[in-house]
């Protein structure tokens, strides 16, 4: 220890010096690196039992306990919208990243470029308590926390209308039901009209009355659910409940400009230091080495 003083003491001005100039350009530096700021949005999915038939029209729905919060598979199902190539194309597109990014259409693999450097500023995760964080880097703090929203809204549209089609589906069997009933009521309907003309005393008559009877309570039950069908995929829920709204941050994320300093010139110190000492060993055995 006493000889690694010694020899910082003879070496004190070139020590002093290049922690001096790795100061002042580790600084330099970093004034020139651009400033990122991040954005988070944070969200839990709902329940999409919440807007289904059978919760809004059974004859318990009232008395049935249905958790407000979606299970693990509606969580899965955000996380998977979350980290989509299909959000992140939309988001990419929707704000002009490639411009933003200083990325020309007319770069070798633009799309590629455009893509990672979002990929690196875009975070989409699970946290501790089991809702969805988004975090936005960005050197503007205003389009960090436009993202991170628009994130989050976008991924309420395509949760509800990824609902909204299974329920359009069932609609429309239920539309095709409805017809062939219908048709098959009217079809009762006229046989009947025609054999009372004919021979109002034919003992089909009373078949045909049981037939049309029974065709039209299906009829009225297919209605129902139709109707009940309908009107659960007119309603608009949000498939989202926002926890945290993502706002502009007010301090940058990154650089962290005096960690940049201090590790710079510490690093340069122990480059410097290991330097000096290997000249002093190599000053002591040189004559060894050549008289050996």
């Amino acid at each position: 220890m006493i000889e690694l003083l010694k020899i910082c003491f003879k070496w004190k001005i070139p020590i002093i010096i290049v922690g001096i100039l790795a100061a002042l350009g580790s600084s330099v530096i970093s004034l020139m690196l651009p400033e990122y700021y991040e954005s988070k949005i944070v969200f839990y999915p709902s329940n999409p039992s919440l807007v289904d038939r059978q919760y809004l029209f059974g004859e318990q729905s009232g008395e049935q306990l249905v958790s407000y919060f979606g299970a693990g598979d509606d969580l899965d199902r955000v996380m998977t919208i979350a980290k989509s190539a299909g959000l992140k194309n939309y988001l990419i597109e929707k704000f002009g990243l490639m411009e933003h990014y200083g990325i020309k259409a007319d770069d070798e693999y633009p799309m590629t470029k455009v893509n990672q450097e979002f990929k690196d500023n875009y975070k989409a995760i699970k946290n501790e308590y089991d809702a969805v964080e988004i975090t936005v880097l960005d050197t503007s703090q205003v389009l960090a926390a436009a993202i991170a929203n628009e994130a989050a809204a976008h991924i309420d549209r395509m949760s509800k209308q990824m609902t909204r089609k299974n329920k359009e589906k069932i609609v429309e069997v239920f539309n095709q039901k409805l017809k062939s009933k219908q048709a098959e009521l009217k079809a009762l309907t006229d046989s009947m009209a025609s054999i009372r003309q004919s021979n109002p005393k034919d003992q089909q008559l009373r078949i045909f009355e049981i037939r049309q009877e029974s065709v039209a309570e299906e009829l009225n039950n297919i209605a129902k659910l139709h109707e009940q069908y309908s009107a659960s995929m007119g309603l608009d829920i949000p498939s989202l409940y926002i926890v945290e709204k993502a706002y502009p941050a007010e301090k940058r994320k990154f650089p962290v400009r005096w960690l940049i300093v201090v590790s710079s010139t510490l690093g340069a110190l122990f480059v410097i230091l290991l330097f000096v000492v290997l000249m002093e060993k190599y000053k002591e055995i040189r004559p060894q080495l050549a008289n050996g």
